[in-house]
């Protein structure tokens, strides 16, 4: 969910979790991994960011700038290289 703590779910926190899995660390801080893994299973992948973007989507009151939506995708596109 909101790994960046500005207590917001956008595409600020897809970003991060997609910079975490693009990262070659698996050093991930400990205030982050809960908020990361949208899935509960213990790891940061991109089933939590599939999730995350669901959450974002559904979500009635959240509206997305073309900037936003422009960088939703691009995180997207950057997934989808390394996978």
């Amino acid at each position: 969910g909101d790994t960046n703590n500005d207590w917001n779910i956008n595409v600020q926190d897809v970003i991060q979790i997609v910079d975490l899995i693009m990262s070659t660390t698996d050093d991930i801080p400990a205030d982050v991994l809960p908020q990361a893994d949208m899935d509960g299973n213990g790891f940061i992948n991109v089933l939590d960011v599939v999730n995350l973007v669901q959450s974002i989507l559904g979500n009635p009151r959240t509206s997305f700038t073309l900037s936003e939506q422009e960088q939703l995708q691009l995180q997207l596109r950057r997934l989808n290289r390394k996978f």
